[in-house]
């Protein structure tokens, strides 16, 4: 996969007519292990009806939390989900960051049945998913705070 990326670089690098000075592949190689994502975060407002929405509608295990603040879930091999408290009367930066579409995607094996699954137990979704052009198919979900999520079923 690493070798992949490095020659897709490559590549991109040449379409562009970029001058830059690429890395020999064993630095590039170095730089792409020491660095990895570790969460996503989600802000949220009230924190415990966050973590009884991530925890018993969208069905996520809890990976840890402080019970007031922080809650991260195990969510993929690398990288965790994770919400946040900020107050919602406050001009934090968190706090500008709740209710909006969180770039967030949550890939599941058949985006019908979890959408069935989780609209029963009262998820709210901005639609029906959706068949996109690329062949996967999308379904938005909004948290109670009104952070969007998306569901993916892949094209395969």
């Amino acid at each position: 996969m690493s070798e992949l990326v490095y020659e897709t670089h490559l590549k991109c690098v040449a379409r562009k007519g970029l001058r830059v000075r690429v890395p020999p592949r064993a630095v590039f190689f170095e730089f792409l292990t020491l660095m990895k994502i570790g969460f996503v975060r989600i802000f949220v407002t009230d924190f415990k009806k966050s973590l009884s929405f991530y925890t018993n509608k969208l069905g996520l295990e809890l990976d840890y939390s402080d019970d007031h603040h922080w809650a991260q879930f195990k969510s993929g091999e690398d990288v965790s989900l994770a919400i946040e408290s900020c107050a919602a009367d406050h001009t934090e930066q968190g706090s500008r960051l709740v209710g909006r579409f969180a770039g967030v995607t949550m890939m599941v094996e058949s985006i019908a049945e979890t959408y069935e699954q989780l609209s029963a137990k009262g998820v709210e979704f901005t639609g029906k998913p959706e068949k996109q052009p690329w062949g996967g198919t999308l379904a938005h979900l909004k948290d109670p705070d009104g952070n969007v999520l998306t569901l993916m079923e892949s094209a395969d």
